[in-house]
């Protein structure tokens, strides 16, 4: 999958799960960019900024979130410049489409009975990174 906001560059995509043994696949590729960034090789994969600041170590920001899901992003900048975020009518779960059918995902324990006030939205935004 590419970038939303830089079509050169790659994520990965969420519907990797498909594939036996995804996570081998993801644990190789990783073990050869890092052979190849230690005996200093240059390497034509352009990777969204969170997967670099992940393989740094480095804390992913709010701000990356663009990079992977522009209109996510968006979204939440709007909902962050409300006076009362609770007329949104946002809890503490996300929907993910898996194989044509809607999941719904907690947050954090409980999440579905807790609603996103102006009190607890950092925490929100936190838990959706």
């Amino acid at each position: 999958a590419y970038g939303a906001v830089d079509q050169m560059c790659c994520q990965i995509s969420p519907h990797s799960v498909l594939v036996e043994d995804h996570l081998q696949y993801f644990h190789f590729a990783g073990r050869l960019l890092g052979k190849a960034l230690f005996d200093g090789q240059l390497v034509q994969a352009h990777l969204v900024r969170p997967i670099y600041k992940h393989l740094l170590g480095w804390p992913l920001l709010f701000s990356d979130l663009e990079q992977v899901d522009h209109e996510t992003y968006n979204g939440l900048l709007q909902m962050l410049e409300l006076d009362d975020v609770s007329v949104c009518c946002v809890d503490f779960t996300v929907t993910e489409e898996r194989f044509g059918a809607a999941e719904t995902i907690d947050l954090k324990p409980g999440g579905a009975d807790i609603d996103v006030t102006n009190d607890n939205v950092g925490e929100y935004l936190e838990a959706l990174l």
